[in-house]
């Protein structure tokens, strides 16, 4: 990724700290690069991939995935 730096109106970041607050994205660059993204596919510049399949999880095996991972990497080390 290349860096960019633009000047935007205080009502646009006010906004955009509104949906970073409100957890619709992690931060503001991620969320100017969604508006990007969406903006490039709108106009036909940009299309977002669709073609993978996304394997289905059953929900027990999600949360039992979850916590195999939390326990392998969120144990604390006693000394």
């Amino acid at each position: 990724m290349k860096l960019v730096t633009l000047y935007l109106p205080e009502t646009y970041i006010r906004l955009l700290d509104e949906l970073v607050s409100e957890l619709f994205y992690p931060n503001r660059a991620e969320a100017l690069r969604v508006a990007c993204r969406d903006l490039l596919s709108e106009h036909g510049k940009f299309r977002v991939r669709t073609d993978y399949e996304v394997p289905s999880v059953d929900a027990q095996t999600a949360v039992e995935r979850a916590v195999e991972l939390q326990s392998r990497h969120c144990k604390k080390e006693v000394s």
